[in-house]
């Protein structure tokens, strides 16, 4: 019997490269690279090739929650609220960090683990193409891809637009873990282009929610951030989505920007981007209110999710005790029709949706995303991570998190671990 096996193995193992590369290439999603490319040498080199024949690297089917690396402090010990806080050491944050990364599966229920030095004591924030953006204390940018940790590097941090002033008591570093608080790629960063400088009109455009809440954007290998102009003026921004090809944006009133950026542009814009207001939630209390755009899965339309938020105001200092949590979700449509004769184009809502079919929401320091449904992600669901970022240094974030249905407006956890961080907790990998 054991013999038969060893034969069936052998058998397997020295099928013809040629029909092994035909195999690999019907895959659609990085998972299925890993477990083929884990059978034995001759399928592990098929992968290969193939991943060296890609023009951008495969998404993943679900999305995994990277978790926040191990500062070994206690959050337990920091008093939180009151005038004389007692905030954490920052020099906790920089000792004895480990490079490994915790992965959780939403479909095992299990933590995997990878070394990702590049990402050690740095902000992170994820994009929804694979990639996620760094920022350390050495003030530089860039997009890293954790699986086989590539790095792009994107413009200085002292690059961006509308810092505020740095003097002997503010420096660049403190400010380097809340210059940025989004981001979003205009498409898929093209491996071999990017790699061989092939000019730069293929390459995404990248644009990010700076310090108080502006706006800047960049092109993959540009040297400086570009602000964008607002016809509405400065704005404090919540989230960004790339839809129809144009950037759109949400700010903290409920307004929502639609941002003039051509991707297909090889040319150095001397002039910044505009952004012109085109529409505002119908029904937008801004108080205690997060807001995000996710493009449906249909491409077709935006939802707009509107993020409640209690605090628990306490005189007394209690150690441990979080000061917020999400109380509910309100999720709007907003469909946006473009026509060539007017350069505004038009808007329409639609109110208090409770059902989004077979999509889940996918929100927090990541691009904002939906998900088709399957048998580990929930069909008119909100999967949440923890984003209210000006409690971070306080409290540790990574504790407001779960899965919301939209329909009965129920939570429930989807990660029961304990993973928290002062300035780059848990965010969606996808």
């Amino acid at each position: 019997m054991g013999h038969k096996r060893s034969s069936c193995a052998d058998m397997w193992k020295d099928l013809p490269a040629e029909l092994l590369n035909v195999i690999a290439q019907k895959f659609k999603y990085v998972d299925e690279i890993t477990r083929f490319s884990a059978v034995c040498k001759s399928w592990n080199s098929a992968a290969s090739e193939l991943n060296n024949q890609l023009t951008s690297f495969l998404p993943h089917k679900y999305p995994w929650l990277l978790l926040a690396e191990d500062t070994g402090l206690d959050i337990s010990a920091c008093k939180v609220g009151g005038d004389d806080q007692t905030l954490p050491d920052p020099d906790l944050i920089i000792k004895n960090i480990p490079s490994t990364r915790g992965l959780f599966s939403l479909k095992t229920k299990k933590i995997y683990y990878l070394d990702l030095p590049q990402a050690t004591n740095k902000v992170i924030l994820g994009t929804n193409k694979g990639w996620l953006l760094t920022l350390g204390g050495d003030l530089e940018i860039n997009l890293l891809h954790p699986l086989n940790r590539l790095q792009f590097p994107l413009p200085s941090m002292l690059t961006l637009p509308s810092q505020e002033e740095y003097h002997d008591d503010y420096f660049p570093q403190q400010a380097s873990t809340k210059v940025i608080t989004k981001v979003a790629l205009s498409s898929q960063v093209p491996i071999k282009s990017a790699l061989q400088n092939q000019g730069t009109c293929h390459l995404p455009i990248i644009m990010v929610i700076c310090e108080r809440g502006v706006l800047g954007c960049a092109r993959l290998r540009d040297n400086c951030w570009k602000n964008v102009e607002l016809e509405a003026g400065q704005r404090l921004f919540h989230d960004i989505v790339y839809h129809k090809k144009n950037f759109y944006a949400i700010d903290f009133r409920g307004g929502v920007h639609m941002c003039e950026i051509d991707d297909n542009d090889d040319r150095k814009e001397t002039q910044s981007p505009k952004g012109k207001l085109i529409t505002s939630i119908p029904i937008f209390k801004h108080y205690q209110v997060r807001s995000y755009m996710i493009e449906a899965l249909s491409g077709s339309h935006i939802w707009v999710v509107l993020r409640f938020y209690i605090e628990k105001n306490s005189k007394e200092d209690i150690p441990g005790d979080f000061r917020y949590y999400t109380s509910n979700f309100l999720v709007l449509k907003l469909d946006v029709h473009h026509s060539d004769s007017n350069e505004v184009p038009s808007c329409t809502w639609v109110e208090d949706v409770r059902d989004l079919g077979n999509e889940a929401l996918f929100i927090g320091r990541t691009s904002s995303t939906s998900i088709a449904s399957s048998d580990c992600i929930k069909p008119n669901s909100i999967y949440f991570t923890d984003e209210l970022w000006q409690w971070f240094w306080a409290t540790g974030g990574g504790h407001d998190m779960g899965i919301f249905n939209v329909q009965t407006g129920e939570m429930q956890p989807h990660f029961s671990g304990i993973s928290i961080h002062n300035f780059s907790p848990p965010l969606w990998y996808i």
